[in-house]
């Protein structure tokens, strides 16, 4: 089994800058017209669910969790909000290049049922506007102890062996 940890210190300069922008935003939301206060409202949700994010990344390496763990069977993905396990025959590729440039997408045969219904709606629907695909199926490999590259390799060799 391969474990790949979590690294904190991108984890915290990431809390670190979302907090700051959280701070500002509330600042607008009070101090500017109403047009700048509707989209201030807009980015505290975005904010609040990054924060969400990362701190439950944060808990969990505090807690010594590995970020990703990888076997001959499967994948487990716990650099989302919710932990997700998958085994190599649910999933067709890896992919990156998207929008979230640091991510690995997981492509399952059938992504709809990684779809979270338990998740708190808030954050679901604000995770819905960053993507189509469930949040559940992003690798977020900066806050990962790995280089991109590196991981994308190991998955995709892993893929095709099994």
């Amino acid at each position: 089994m391969i474990e790949i940890k979590f690294k904190k210190n991108n984890i915290l300069f990431s809390l670190y800058l979302s907090i700051l922008g959280l701070v500002a935003s509330v600042y607008v939301l009070f101090h500017l017209s109403l047009i700048v206060q509707l989209i201030s409202v807009f980015w505290i949700a975005v904010i609040a669910h990054v924060i969400y994010t990362k701190y439950q990344q944060l808990t969990k390496a505090k807690k010594g969790m590995p970020a990703l763990e990888i076997n001959d069977h499967g994948i487990t993905n716990n650099t989302s909000p919710q932990p997700i396990y998958l085994r190599w025959g649910e999933i067709t590729s890896f992919q990156t290049g998207f929008y979230r440039n640091n991510n690995i997408l997981i492509n399952p045969i059938d992504p709809e049922k990684y779809r979270n219904k338990e998740m708190n709606q808030f954050f679901q629907i604000i995770g819905s506007i960053f993507s189509s695909k469930p949040e559940v199926l992003w690798i977020d490999t900066d806050v990962l102890n790995i280089k991109k590259d590196e991981l994308l390799h190991l998955l995709n060799r892993k893929l095709y062996k099994n």
